[in-house]
């Protein structure tokens, strides 16, 4: 598939550190199509260290007091454990502040430091975005309960949208890989 673009190797070179960032929304198994696919983890892993990167996997869940919980059914955990790569939790990994339009919010500093951001969004609906993709996979780097907070300060899609534009120029990864193995249509994200 990255064959056309010059495979990994034309965004990652040897040493650069690569945040991959999955779709790790909540405690639910890869078969219900909520959160990215571990084996879609897996290769993407391979393939960075391939061209020489060092590979760490990050991301913050709706439920913060649930990492350990999402982790292990979505199967993130097994997945990283097995490919000896650090698995990290957003929520304890420090922020910076930054503001939008007036409004202060924390984006995770593994975000900021990283060599590179690999986005691997789950392919899927938003009762708020109508689809959550690329883009809308980065609101993840905001860590804790202020995910709550930004929906209920930006409630209409067009402030949301504009948000998340404004999120996505802020980390702008360096490839995007969606996780269409299976998609979910219908009550997005979760149902």
């Amino acid at each position: 598939m990255l064959s056309p673009l010059g495979g990994m190797g034309a965004f990652v070179r040897p040493g650069l550190s690569v945040l991959i960032k999955p779709n790790l929304l909540s405690d639910r198994t890869p078969d219900r199509a909520v959160t990215t696919h571990p084996e879609v983890v897996r290769a993407a892993i391979r393939l960075v260290r391939a061209a020489g990167g060092e590979p760490m996997v990050g991301d913050s869940s709706a439920s913060a007091i649930k990492t350990d919980r999402v982790w292990e059914l979505s199967g993130m955990k097994a997945v990283c454990n097995e490919e000896s790569v650090p698995l990290l939790n957003l929520e304890e990994a420090g922020s910076d502040v930054s503001v939008f339009e007036g409004i202060s919010y924390s984006l995770a500093r593994p975000a900021m430091t990283a060599g590179l951001i690999l986005n691997l969004p789950k392919l899927k609906t938003h009762s708020l975005t109508l689809f959550t993709g690329a883009v809308k996979n980065l609101y993840g780097l905001l860590p804790g309960y202020q995910k709550t907070m930004m929906h209920q300060a930006l409630p209409r899609r067009e402030q949301f949208g504009r948000f998340l534009a404004h999120l996505y120029r802020r980390v702008m990864p360096g490839l995007t890989i969606c996780d269409a193995i299976v998609g979910m249509d219908g009550e997005g994200p979760a149902n």
